[in-house]
Order: C-alpha cells, then sequence, then structure tokens
C-alpha cells in the first residue's frame, strides 16, 4: 500500500495545491478591499459608491458592513 503509485508526483500536488491558495488568498483579499474601500467612500460622501444591489434602496449602505 505505501508503494502505490499516486497519479501526479507530491511535488505536483504540492505545487497545485499552493497555486490554488494564492488564487484563492487573491482573489479574497480584492474582494476585501473593495468591501472597505466602499465603505470609505459611504463614510466620506454619505453615498454608495455604486448601483444598489439591496432589495430595498434604504437597506442599500448597509451592505458595506455583511
Amino acid at each position: 500500500m505505501i508503494n502505490k503509485k499516486l497519479p501526479y508526483p507530491l511535488q505536483w500536488s504540492i505545487l497545485l495545491s499552493l497555486a490554488a491558495g494564492s488564487v484563492t488568498s487573491y482573489a479574497v483579499t480584492r474582494v476585501e478591499s473593495q468591501k472597505c474601500a466602499d465603505l470609505w467612500i459611504y463614510l466620506e460622501t454619505g453615498h454608495s459608491p455604486g448601483p444598489c444591489s439591496a432589495p430595498h434602496p434604504h437597506s442599500c449602505h448597509w451592505v458595506f458592513l455583511n
């Protein structure tokens, strides 16, 4: 059982895992950074920086706090 061949060498699996983790981390960081920037704009101007995607316009400004 220990000598069972893996479909890919261990090094490729580790490389793929690191690459996937890096891409995911980058994507999450971009989303969170945009939320922070949008909140900052709202706090400075009192207006939402983008189109409101909330079902009720009055709740649009609080989308950033989720």
